[in-house]
Formats: C-alpha cells, structure tokens, sequence
C-alpha cells in the first residue's frame, strides 16, 4: 500500500498530469490525490512529506522546489529539511551559509530540531567560527523545546567543559535523559554514574528532576 502511495505520488506529481477524473475505490489513490493538491497550494505539511519522499528517491531539484514552496508559507519543517540539504550537500555542493539561514529561520520559530542543527553547526565550526559557549545555549534551547538529543549533546558539553563550567552530575542527567532514545547515551549515563560520589550522584538525580515536566520519566 506504501509502495503504491509513493508511486501514484511520483507520477502524478512530479509530471504535473492531471489526475483522472474517473474516481476509483483505492484508499491509496485518494490519500496520494489529497497531498498532491495540498502541495500544489503550498500547504507546508504536505510539502514536507512530498519534499522528503522526492529526496528520498533521488529527485533533489524537485525536493528542492517543493520544500521552499512549503517553507515560504511558514513550514519550519521545511525550513529544517532545506537547511540539512544545503548542510549535507544534498542539492550539489555544500553550502554552509544557506544551512545555517535555513536553521536560523526556523529557531526563530522555536523549532526545536532547527535549534538543534544550529547547535551542532557552532560545536562543529561548520560554516561558522567554533563557538561552543553558542553550541551549548542553541543545545539548552533545543533540549527545552523536548528535543532529547541536544540532552545528549548537553551531557558531552558538561562532561568535557566545553562552553560550560565541567559537571558531571549535570552530565550524568543530561546522557541519562537522552538515554531513553539511545542505548551509547544510557551507556556513557551509567559509566558517569560509576565515577560519582553519593552526594554527586544525588545532585544528579535532584538536577534531572527539574526536566521531568519535558521529559517525563518512563511510566509517568
């Protein structure tokens, strides 16, 4: 049914045909026919999945297109999706100042994943001077928006001192948080854990408790 999604997508999208008018019984159809149009209209959800189906089978030009339709009407996912294709190189050569425009316009939105990448770009020097005082605040915003994997980045930040005072028991919260999707963070969380003291290892318990309204303990 996926399979078939895509390709109805494919053919009638990127070839700008006309879809029949003859109505069919296919749910697949349908649902291709409905992002179809809400692409076309600039809608930004749809551009982004149309953009990342189009950049997923080889087709970057077009991806291109459809994700700065979405991302002129507002879409900060396509934002974020343009951003890693300048970044990665995905549309030709690297462009480091487009990726960081890109990311910046979508942060400005308080998109958590594009605060993030600008993050990762400032801890990286990529494009811009390395600056990881302005990699960890970008990494602090992401993680309070409940993106978990600038808790991992911020655990790596407190664990070697990079633009902050080293914390270990910060860092022990911080990887053990971005743990709950990632097994090397769980594992560099327990390792940590195995370096504190017991008044450090409750400073750390006490530290992850003030971020258990965004990122709920398992079962809560």
């Amino acid at each position: 049914m996926l399979r078939n999604l895509l390709i109805f997508v494919f053919v009638v999208f990127f070839s700008f045909s006309l879809i029949a008018e003859e109505s069919t019984d296919s749910n697949a159809d349908a649902e291709a026919a409905a992002l179809i149009e809400k692409a076309q209209e600039g809608d930004p959800a749809a551009c982004y999945q149309v953009g990342v189906m189009a950049m997923q089978s080889g087709m970057p030009d077009k991806a291109k297109e459809i994700l700065e339709r979405g991302a002129s009407n507002g879409g900060c996912e396509c934002m974020a999706a343009l951003g890693q294709g300048y970044e990665k190189g995905m549309f030709g050569e690297v462009d480091f100042k487009k990726a960081f425009d890109y990311y910046q316009a979508a942060a400005g939105k308080d998109f958590g994943p594009a605060m993030l990448k600008l993050g990762n770009m400032y801890r990286e020097g990529n494009g811009v001077a390395q600056d990881y005082k302005m990699a960890g605040r970008w990494s602090m915003k992401a993680a309070k928006a409940g993106v978990r994997q600038a808790c991992i980045n911020l655990g790596l930040h407190y664990m070697m001192g990079w633009g902050v005072e080293k914390n270990l028991p910060k860092a022990y919260a911080f990887y053990y948080i971005g743990g709950v999707e990632s097994e090397p963070a769980k594992l560099q969380a327990l390792q940590i854990w195995g370096q504190l003291s017991v008044e450090e290892r409750l400073k750390g318990e006490q530290f992850m408790m003030g971020w258990e309204e965004i990122f709920p303990p398992a079962g809560k």
